[in-house]
C-alpha cells in the first residue's frame, strides 16, 4: 500500500503540471455573454502576458466591476505531498532494514555512521536473506548431488578494522611484518620478514629446543619419574 501510495502521489504531482484537465480558477464576470468574445479573448491574453510564467507567480491583479472568484485546485502546501513522500520513502526503507546512507540519504550522516551503515545492512538485511536462500538450496538442491554436500557462503559482514587494529596495537610483537603490511594494504616486503620484536622465550637465529631442567629442580624430578627418561 505504501509503495502504491507513493506512486500515486508522484503521478498526481506530475499531472498537476498538466492542469489535471481542470483550470486553476474560474472567473465569472457579471453581464458577460458570448457576443463579448473579443474582449474576453483580449482579457485572457492580458492575463497570460502579465501573470504567466514563473517570474510573474504570485502577482496581484486589481480590476473594476463585480466579479466572482472560485478556486478549484488544492494548493500543494495543503496536501503536504513532500512530507507524505518522505514518510513513505522512510517506511519502505525501514521495512527492508536498509540504512539511509545506503540509498544516498546523508542528511544526518558522518564518517562513523557511513561505515556502520554497511555493517548494519550486511547483518540485518543481506545475511538473513542469505541464510534463507542457503537453507532452501541445502534442503532441496544439495541432496541431488550428494548427501554429504554442505553449502556455505562468504559472510557479507565487513571486518571490524577498528577492533583488529586495537588488538594488534595492544601487543605489536605478536604480529609479523607481513601481517602489519597486509593490514595497511601493502604486499610482503622481501627484506622485512618475521617479527618486529622477539616474543617471550624466543632467541634470534637459534632453534627453539626444549630447555634442560636445572639440577635439583622439580622439573628434573618429574623427568626422572617418567619412564624412559
Amino acid at each position: 500500500d505504501e509503495v502504491d501510495t507513493d506512486e500515486h502521489a508522484a503521478r498526481y504531482t506530475k499531472n498537476a503540471f498538466y492542469n489535471n484537465m481542470l483550470p486553476g480558477a474560474v472567473i465569472a464576470i457579471e453581464g458577460f455573454n458570448e457576443s463579448q468574445a473579443g474582449p474576453a479573448k483580449a482579457f485572457k491574453e492580458s492575463l497570460a502576458r502579465e501573470y504567466g510564467g514563473p517570474a510573474n507567480a504570485g502577482r496581484v491583479m486589481i480590476t473594476s466591476g463585480k466579479t466572482t472568484f472560485a478556486r478549484l485546485d488544492t494548493p500543494f502546501r495543503d496536501m503536504q505531498l513532500v512530507d507524505l513522500r518522505k514518510f513513505l520513502m522512510d517506511f519502505v526503507r525501514m521495512v527492508y532494514r536498509v540504512p539511509p546512507e545506503i540509498v544516498g540519504d546523508v542528511t544526518s550522516s558522518n564518517k562513523a555512521t557511513s561505515f556502520a551503515a554497511r555493517e548494519h545492512l550486511a547483518e540485518q538485511a543481506t545475511k538473513p536473506r542469505a541464510e534463507v536462500f542457503l537453507a532452501a538450496i541445502q534442503k532441496h538442491l544439495a541432496p541431488r548431488f550428494d548427501d554429504d554436500v554442505i553449502l556455505s557462503y562468504d559472510s557479507p559482514v565487513p571486518a571490524d578494522r577498528e577492533h583488529r587494529l586495537r588488538v594488534m596495537g595492544t601487543l605489536p610483537s605478536a604480529f609479523s611484518f607481513d601481517e602489519w603490511r597486509s593490514e595497511a594494504g601493502f604486499k610482503p616486503h622481501p627484506e622485512r620478514q618475521g617479527f618486529a620484536e622477539l616474543l617471550p622465550g624466543q632467541k634470534p637465529n637459534e632453534p627453539q629446543d626444549t630447555p634442560t631442567p636445572a639440577a635439583g629442580s622439580s622439573a628434573e624430578a618429574d623427568a626422572e619419574a617418567k619412564p624412559g627418561t
